[in-house]
């Protein structure tokens, strides 16, 4: 699997250029899965590229390629006790 986007610091994931000789270069290495920016399937769609035998994936955010990678698992978990862990925290402090 390829994975070609600039990604922001919040996550976000920001369209690259020179996607038709990315995708050649990836199907001439046998690459078999392309995972890209959203932002970047208009452009994708614009270009003729021969895509026999290549799996393209987009994507808005970082999370989302690493979870279909199988890097991370679901990250609403994590996320929701960080938020409780920050709550108790407060509280603590408005009571002392």
């Amino acid at each position: 699997a390829v994975f070609s986007s600039g990604v922001s610091l919040n996550g976000c994931l920001e369209p690259v250029g020179d996607l038709k000789q990315k995708i050649t270069c990836a199907q001439r290495q046998g690459i078999k899965v392309f995972m890209m920016a959203e932002a970047n399937r208009m452009e994708h769609e614009k270009i003729a590229i021969k895509k026999a035998g290549l799996e393209l994936h987009y994507f808005e955010k970082l999370e989302d390629v690493l979870r279909q990678l199988g890097l991370i698992k679901k990250m609403a978990a994590n996320k929701s006790v960080a938020g409780k862990k920050a709550t108790r925290l407060k509280t603590k402090k408005k009571t002392q």
